[in-house]
């Protein structure tokens, strides 16, 4: 439905910079008596204003689909539900997760209670990877993972990683 409204704004802004061009052609015709001159800034106006439209619109554009999601409060069960594949639960739930919960010094069982099984852990056993969903940066193309370093079987650091 966004798109949408953004494409018709890009319409109307490319009916606004036609128009535009035209009334300064027009006026500049009138006023001078040249034909040659309002002609040409009929056309470059009509290219720059509609440059200044699609730049309004590509700004429009970035700043809604590279936003940061609605955060959402840290719940294990919806954690361990969610499909981190194509959901972006697990992404909207990780700044909580981190303010609300002492991970660092953490055992890793308790880890694992609280967040259930990894998507990945090395075979020595000093980090675990969980997957918190798509990048909303990346337009969804790109997975955000949720790191966990262990020494002496507690969590002594956690770090993002981006496919």
């Amino acid at each position: 439905m966004h798109l949408l409204i953004l494409l018709f704004v890009a319409a109307v802004a490319l009916c606004l910079a036609y128009f535009l061009s035209n009334y300064l052609a027009l006026r500049i015709s009138r006023a001078t008596g040249w034909k040659v001159l309002p002609a040409a800034i009929r056309v470059l106006g009509t290219f720059i204003l509609t440059y200044l439209a699609y730049l309004a619109l590509g700004w429009a554009l970035f700043g809604f689909y590279f936003r940061d999601p609605s955060p959402l409060p840290f719940d294990p069960a919806q954690w361990k539900a969610a499909d981190a594949g194509t959901s972006n639960t697990r992404y909207r739930m990780r700044d909580d997760l981190l303010q609300q919960h002492k991970l660092i010094g953490m055992t890793k069982t308790k880890l694992y209670e609280l967040l259930g099984t990894p998507a990945n852990e090395l075979a020595d056993g000093l980090s675990a990877v969980y997957l918190l969903g798509p990048d909303p940066g990346a337009l969804g193309m790109d997975g955000v993972w949720l790191r966990f370093h262990f020494m002496d079987g507690r969590v002594n650091k956690y770090e993002y990683e981006f496919d």
